[in-house]
């Protein structure tokens, strides 16, 4: 973090310090970008009853990228399986859906998009 970012962070800590009433908490809604996750622990750490949530825009992304890497995993292994056993098996869901049909939301990349 540059200097003048660490300087104003500090100011932002002295700010909540000043203005946060014992016994009320503190809560954080963040995109929980590695600097925000540590200003909030390292720098917040005297604040006892506090709390950082991953707002829902992010939230969704993450998830989808978490799918997004199982399923790959899960498409890797089973073509694997079919390569070193060389059994003509089908993949699961194959009569239900076809895997590059967009309304499954899946594609031959990935998880396109999570439900809304």
């Amino acid at each position: 973090m540059s200097g003048v970012g660490a300087a104003l962070l500090q100011q932002v800590r002295r700010w909540i310090e000043r203005f946060l009433e014992p016994g009320n908490s503190l809560l954080g809604i963040a995109d929980c970008a590695r600097w925000i996750r540590d200003f909030f622990a390292r720098d917040l750490g005297t604040i006892a009853d506090k709390a950082l949530f991953l707002d829902w825009y992010h939230l969704r992304v993450r998830c989808a990228e978490a799918a997004n890497r199982a399923w790959r995993a899960c498409l890797f292994t089973f073509i694997r399986f079919r390569a070193v056993t060389h059994v003509d098996v089908s993949w699961p869901g194959d009569h239900y859906q076809s895997a590059n049909d967009p309304s499954s939301g899946c594609t031959s990349r990935g998880v396109s998009q999570l439900p809304s």
